[in-house]
């Protein structure tokens, strides 16, 4: 039995006794208050799962690993020098390789070897890749047998472009253009090229030619001139991609 008030801490001794109504006692009386367990958090709530905690978890845990991570690797980088070279050296790689295929540089071949299967005298085939434009190779133009000009390599290369100088400078005008030529290269691929009837250098993008030792010039077509058929070329400049 308490001797001191629960509420202001008073002694109850001098009291007043309070009488239970005689109603009450008709009553049920009330056992210690049971708290139930709660089933769902023993064995596991039947609700779906907390797919947004469940992210953002993975994210916190996930946030942490990276920046660990990261930590660790600049502290290698840092204190281990051959680590640091790698890396400098893969980096630099990586970004000629972009700049190539955004910038790419082409440098120009040199056959070492040019044969003409036909010529007139005084302008061989060798004149139309000697790097000077106002020098030509000159051939009779017959279709029964046409002119053409074989030039090889002294190894494999990837042709990409063709710079092409036509006629006769500075007489244009005088002597057949090519307005067909059929290139036939080493690899065992083909194609048919037009260039323009002027006398400004034209540049002609070459497909599927790599690792060639040889590309056969064949004129096919010509724009007439004024005097004779003779069918000129000033200049063909073959070009690789710069690695």
């Amino acid at each position: 039995m308490r001797k001191f008030c629960r509420r202001c801490g008073q002694s109850l001794v001098e009291a007043e006794v309070f009488a239970r109504p005689w109603w009450k006692k008709l009553l049920p009386t009330r056992g210690p208050k049971a708290v139930a367990i709660d089933a769902k958090k023993q064995y596991g709530s039947s609700k779906r799962p907390d797919v947004k905690h469940a992210m953002r978890k993975s994210y916190r845990i996930g946030r942490l690993v990276v920046v660990s991570a990261t930590l660790v690797a600049a502290l290698a980088y840092a204190v281990f020098p051959p680590l640091r070279t790698a890396l400098n050296g893969r980096v630099s790689a990586e970004k000629n390789r972009v700049e190539t295929f955004a910038h790419p540089t082409y440098v120009l071949v040199h056959p070492v070897s040019v044969v003409a299967n036909i010529q007139v005298a005084g302008y061989p085939g060798p004149l139309a890749v000697d790097g000077y434009t106002n020098t030509y190779w000159l051939a009779p133009w017959n279709p029964a047998r046409e002119p053409t000009l074989t030039l090889t390599f002294g190894r494999k290369v990837s042709l990409k472009k063709m710079i092409f100088h036509s006629g006769a400078d500075p007489n244009f005008a005088a002597y057949d253009r090519p307005a067909v030529m059929r290139l036939v290269f080493s690899n065992g691929e083909a194609g048919s090229y037009m260039p323009q009837d002027t006398i400004k250098p034209q540049t002609l993008t070459l497909t599927h030619v790599d690792g060639v030792t040889s590309v056969e010039f064949q004129v096919t077509g010509v724009y007439p001139g004024k005097s004779g058929s003779d069918v000129a070329i000033s200049e063909i400049e073959l070009f690789v991609l710069q690695l």
